[in-house]
């Protein structure tokens, strides 16, 4: 009802009957399920492209780190200081480092697809080989020395690690052999050892190399029926007079000539040493006791004769005490004691004379 200057008015409004049929029609509703649809379909396709990202960008991640360790491996494949070498079970080998190149001096082209044989030095016989394997066979693993040759010929001590690789069912696929040339630290080993057993002015081994050497001898002699053994002790007559008067070089030069008529006077299974200043040592083997005498006669023999040093004629001899076994069946110290004993004696007699010795008595002269 509206109130307008002086009456009441009222307005009525009907719907025609187009607009009541439109009105009452299913349409709209349609419409709005249709944009519900929608919505949840887009939000549906947003949901899955959110989820395929993060699922693309964790993929990317692992490959992505998948990728860094295998640049990590090779990177540390070609750095490491060893030679690395891989090989499929029947020994063929697939790859190589450049530290294996190196070392062995072939290239990796030239050893793709064949055998590591052609390393062999030939010093180690099939055998050692056979064991190689079946400790590989056994434990997955071996490790030792092998001496392998150089493309130029040469040899080299390798230290060596092979490991077996097995797949998932337990198969063997592949094996890796990491080494690295150790002859430089062998050779300075050696030298180490060599020192530690011969004197570095004559080259003769000093007194540590001769008890292991004359305790070798005793043990093999022992078993073995009608084996003598000479233990001799030698002290040179003269030689002090040479190094005051022409001086330690020169006698240097003296003691180094009397080694080499020492080698010269016997044979090479013969042991000879220097146990320091004019004092050697010698350890013969005879099968008669009866033969030491003389062949002690002729170094006695030669020990006297002139010394030609630079440009000065020297004039030495030998006292030379010995003591057999096993008429005498001390140990290899008690030997050498009693062969010291019987040069003294020779020495006390004037010099340049052999003395044996006997149980009874410290010394006979010969």
């Amino acid at each position: 009802m509206l109130a307008l200057p002086g009456r009441q008015w009222t307005a009525v409004f009907r719907a025609t009957p187009t607009l009541q049929s439109e009105v009452a029609s299913a349409q709209p509703m349609v419409i709005a399920l249709g944009g519900v649809l929608v919505d949840g379909l887009l939000f549906l396709v947003i949901w899955s492209l959110s989820r395929s990202r993060a699922r693309a960008t964790a993929d990317a991640l692992q490959l992505s780190a998948l990728l860094a360790q295998a640049r990590l491996s090779e990177s540390v494949f070609r750095a490491a200081r060893e030679g690395i070498m891989v090989t499929d079970p029947r020994g063929k080998i697939l790859e190589v480092s450049p530290m294996f190149v190196e070392i062995t001096g072939y290239s990796r082209a030239a050893v793709l697809g064949r055998k590591p044989d052609f390393l062999a030095s030939g010093t180690h016989d099939r055998g050692f080989f056979i064991r190689v394997r079946e400790a590989l066979t056994a434990h997955g693993f071996w490790s030792g020395e092998i001496l392998n040759r150089h493309r130029d010929g040469s040899q080299f001590v390798a230290s060596v690690n092979i490991s077996a690789v097995q797949g998932e069912d337990g198969r063997l696929t592949h094996l890796v052999t990491l080494f690295s040339d150790i002859t430089a630290q062998k050779r300075y080993q050696q030298q180490l050892e060599f020192s530690a057993r011969h004197d570095p002015l004559t080259g003769l081994v000093n007194r540590l190399g001769l008890m292991e050497g004359l305790q070798q001898v005793l043990a093999e002699s022992g078993g073995r029926r009608n084996r003598h053994v000479a233990v001799c002790f030698l002290d040179l007559d003269g030689f002090k007079p040479v190094n005051d008067t022409h001086g330690h070089e020169t006698g240097d030069k003296a003691l180094v000539e009397v080694a080499l008529r020492l080698r010269a006077g016997l044979r090479s299974s013969d042991l000879i040493a220097r146990l320091g200043g004019d004092e050697f040592a010698l350890v013969m083997q005879e099968r008669q006791a009866e033969d030491f005498a003389p062949a002690l006669e002729r170094i006695c023999h030669a020990l006297a004769a002139p010394y030609r040093i630079d440009d000065k004629l020297i004039r030495m001899s030998a006292s030379l005490g010995y003591t057999i076994f096993p008429a005498d069946p001390g140990s290899a110290e008690t030997l050498l004691q009693h062969a010291d004993s019987a040069m003294y004696a020779a020495k006390q007699a004037g010099g340049r004379q052999l003395a044996v010795y006997a149980p009874a008595a410290d010394a006979i002269t010969d």
